[in-house]
């Protein structure tokens, strides 16, 4: 089955904002690293799109083909603009996975708009350490921590997080 890619842009806060969606099905937010695009996941679009999830790549303001700001977006200012793209794409809740700078994204998302989520996936966070949430969440926050191990793979925690589940790797 062949799966088609939309480009688009929406305005934000710092300009436009591009996007890609690949497949269709249960919504999937992919937020990268910086630096970097939203190419990083060229290789997962097809795969998941096959396993009925439309995956939606987003280019965080001055990365990849978003326009550049004129001041350095915080966190909060990079989750604002994923909000933006689930909005217009008028999504009622996604799935988030963040990789790196993308895990801190889509953790800020899920705290101030916990009602347009479902799950989060963190990707790349110090998840084995005591502090496996700072710069993430506050810990009043989280609650029902336990542990899980994927096989071939190092320790991670699932949490729950205003109702959401959120794993991280």
């Amino acid at each position: 089955m062949q799966h088609k890619v939309k480009k688009s842009y929406i305005d934000s806060q710092f300009g436009q904002l591009h996007f890609q969606v690949f497949g269709s099905g249960k919504p999937l937010i992919l937020c990268h690293q910086s630096p970097s695009s939203l190419e990083m996941f060229n290789s997962a679009y097809p795969v998941l799109a096959s396993l009925g999830v439309q995956s939606i790549g987003i280019d965080t303001p001055g990365y990849g083909q978003s326009d550049s700001p004129n001041q350095q977006p915080s966190i909060l200012d990079y989750a604002e603009c994923v909000i933006d793209v689930i909005e217009s794409l008028n999504l009622e809740k996604v799935s988030l996975l963040g990789h790196h700078t993308g895990a801190c994204i889509v953790a800020e998302l899920a705290v101030i708009r916990p009602d347009l989520v479902d799950k989060v996936i963190l990707n790349g966070t110090d998840s084995t350490s005591s502090n496996a949430n700072d710069g993430l969440v506050a810990e009043d926050y989280t609650s029902d921590i336990a542990v899980y191990t994927q096989a071939g793979s190092s320790t991670g925690t699932a949490s729950v997080l205003n109702g959401v589940t959120v794993a991280a790797s």
